[in-house]
C-alpha cells in the first residue's frame, strides 16, 4: 500500500545519499508465504537485485516485517551499485568475489541500519567458521555455480547454510578493523583478493 511505498521511497533516499548509484526502480511484490527463507530468516522481506538499478522486494506481512525493509533495500542497493560500476560480464567471477560482494552488502546495510536483523551474518560458531574457511580456501577461485551455491546457501556436508555470507561479512569486518577510516566507496571498488589480504582474515575475527 501507500505506507510501504512511502517507506521504500524514504529509505531509498537515505541509502542513495550514503552510496550514490544509478537511477533505480524498486518493484514491491507479494512474497511467497510458502518460501522458507522469506518467512524464516528474512522475516518477510526478501530482496533481489535483478541488475543495476533493478531491485525486487518480495514481502510477506509477518511480525516486524516493515522494520526489515530499509536494511534489505540497503543490501540490494549495494549490489545494484556494484553491478553498475564493477561488473565485468562474468557474474561473480569466483567464490571469493561472491563472498566479498555479499559481505560488503551486509556491512553497508549494517552501517546504515545497525538494528536491522541480518542472521545470515551469524550463521557459524567460531569452530564452524574455522572449519568452513579451511574448506573454502582451496575453492576461492572456483567459478562453478554448484560450488558457490553450496558455500553460500547450503549443501556442503557438515556446514550450515549461509556460511559464505558470514565469512564474507567477517572479511569486511576484519578489513575495516585494519582500516577504520576506509569509506564505503573505496572498499566497494577494491579488488577482492587485495581486500582479503589487507583484512588479515584467516578464519576468525579478533574481537
Amino acid at each position: 500500500g501507500s505506507d510501504v511505498r512511502g517507506l521504500v521511497c524514504e529509505a531509498f533516499d537515505q541509502i542513495a545519499a550514503a552510496l550514490p548509484g544509478p537511477p533505480t526502480t524498486v518493484w514491491v511484490l507479494a512474497g511467497d508465504p510458502d518460501d522458507e527463507f522469506t518467512t524464516g530468516l528474512a522475516g518477510g522481506v526478501n530482496g533481489t537485485t535483478a541488475g543495476s538499478g533493478k531491485i525486487w522486494l518480495h514481502l510477506v506481512p509477518l511480525a516486524g516485517w516493515v522494520d526489515r525493509i530499509p536494511a534489505a533495500m540497503a543490501h540490494e542497493h549495494h549490489h545494484s551499485v556494484w553491478l553498475g560500476r564493477h561488473y565485468e560480464g562474468k557474474e561473480c567471477q569466483a567464490l571469493l568475489n561472491y563472498l566479498i560482494m555479499e559481505g560488503e552488502a551486509c556491512m553497508f546495510a549494517g552501517i546504515l541500519y545497525p538494528t536491522g536483523p541480518q542472521p545470515w551474518t551469524q550463521a557459524l560458531t567460531c569452530d564452524q567458521e574455522q572449519e568452513a574457511w579451511e574448506r573454502m580456501k582451496p575453492d576461492l577461485g572456483a567459478t562453478s555455480h554448484e560450488v558457490m551455491a553450496a558455500f553460500m546457501f547450503g549443501g556442503v556436508d557438515g556446514l550450515p547454510p549461509f556460511c559464505g555470507y558470514t565469512i564474507g561479512y567477517h572479511i569486511i569486518e576484519a578489513y575495516l578493523r585494519q582500516n577504520p577510516d576506509a569509506e564505503v566507496e573505496g572498499w566497494t571498488a577494491m579488488d577482492a583478493n587485495a581486500l582479503l589480504v589487507q583484512s588479515g582474515y584467516d578464519g576468525l575475527v579478533d574481537i
